[in-house]
């Protein structure tokens, strides 16, 4: 992921947080976020991506949150109605905002978990689409923040429409694109002491995608055939018997980064090296530990003893599926002779990996005390029965 302050671009971002906090019950914009705040935070999202004005609207108690990023290079604005609502903070730093840029963010304090990435998507398609509105969305929803021209700064000042900028915005529908990013952040916001204890917990894993962002990756994004679909799904099945089975027998995994990876290990299927190919693409979206398994899922280095880690039961998994059904290891790699031995080199490529292969299942028997055949009945049985 590109995020180096030193490329500066050409846009502006406006925080909005002026609020009462009421139903947090606290200043949210205050709240401790991973070693920092919650403003801080959202103010590193668009600083990350070299957006040059950043403006921060405060209203209540504005002095207490303004000492928190008075070192942070941010333009403040207070907004003396903040009481109005919304709108009138968005209006408030739209007086302070360089109209020679070329688009602005619209961001809620309340939204601070917004992948870095999905704003460096928003740019990317902004410089496509020139004086458009571009919205982010995560399986059809829209989400924060929207990316708004700066030609339309004088509307939305001029604007009185009840329902605000959703009101102001829905009525641009024919100047706007919705662009799909495989972010569930953009739709979460904290208003409430519970939703805060769920985004602290969410935060654990924000390096690794959720299944829903799997999703969207594989279907929307890469736009991948029902093929690759039912493999990658197929080897996620069998990745988490493995994994499952081996949390029981003491070994420290993590499922949550083993399923990401098992499901996302092809998406770059059919380019040269899609391994490494993949890798990049899902290091560039800040997904740096799933990142790590996928490029080694093809060709791996291993030998008995080794550590059995996410790594090596992806491997061993994909070698096992051909297609969407479960095969045994040699006729896998029989029929990779088949498809791809021509050569001397590739013939021994091909053989290196199913001894590495042959080692990881040897060890992963031997610490299970059980056979590979047991396994893959489970996963015989949770295929087979009734979704």
């Amino acid at each position: 992921m590109t995020t180096a302050e030193h490329k500066k671009r050409n846009y502006a971002a406006v925080i909005l947080a002026a609020g009462y906090s009421s139903r947090m019950g606290c200043l949210k914009a205050a709240l401790a976020l991973n070693g920092a705040t919650v403003v801080e935070r959202v103010v590193s999202i668009f600083r990350s991506n070299g957006v040059e004005q950043i403006i921060v609207v405060l209203g209540h108690r504005h002095s207490e949150i303004a000492s928190l990023i008075k070192h942070k290079r941010v333009q403040i604005v207070e907004n003396r109605n903040f009481d109005q609502g919304m709108f009138s903070s968005l209006k408030a730093g739209l007086t302070r905002i360089d109209t020679r840029k070329q688009a602005f963010f619209v961001m809620p304090v309340d939204v601070p978990l917004v992948r870095p990435q999905t704003v460096s998507v928003l740019i990317d398609v902004a410089e496509s689409n020139r004086g458009t509105i571009v919205h982010p969305s995560c399986c059809g929803r829209r989400g924060h923040p929207p990316l708004i021209p700066m030609s339309l700064v004088p509307e939305i000042v001029d604007c009185d429409d009840p329902c605000g900028l959703r009101g102001f915005l829905s009525k641009k529908e024919k100047q706007s694109v919705e662009v799909e990013v495989a972010d569930r952040f953009i739709l979460f916001d904290i208003n409430y002491p519970q939703e805060y204890k769920k985004m602290l917990a969410r935060l654990r894993s924000y390096d690794i995608p959720s299944g829903l962002e799997c999703g969207v990756i594989l279907n929307r994004i890469w736009r991948a055939n029902d093929k690759l679909l039912r493999h990658s799904y197929s080897v996620a099945a069998l990745a988490s018997i493995f994994g499952k089975n081996c949390l029981k027998s003491g070994i420290s995994l993590d499922l949550n980064l083993l399923q990401a990876a098992a499901v996302l290990h092809d998406i770059a299927k059919g380019q040269k090296n899609h391994a490494r190919a993949g890798g990049e693409w899902l290091r560039k979206m800040g997904f740096d530990r799933v990142a790590r398994i996928v490029e080694t899922h093809h060709d791996l280095q291993f030998k008995a003893g080794d550590r059995i880690g996410e790594a090596e039961i992806l491997y061993l998994a994909d070698k096992l599926i051909q297609e969407d059904d479960i095969v045994g290891l040699e006729i896998r790699f029989a029929s990779s002779l088949k498809r791809y031995g021509n050569s001397p080199e590739i013939r021994s490529k091909i053989g290196r990996r199913m001894d590495t292969a042959v080692q990881i299942k040897n060890e992963l028997e031997t610490i299970l005390n059980q056979s590979l055949d047991q396994l893959c009945i489970q996963f015989r049985s949770h295929s087979l029965s009734p979704k």
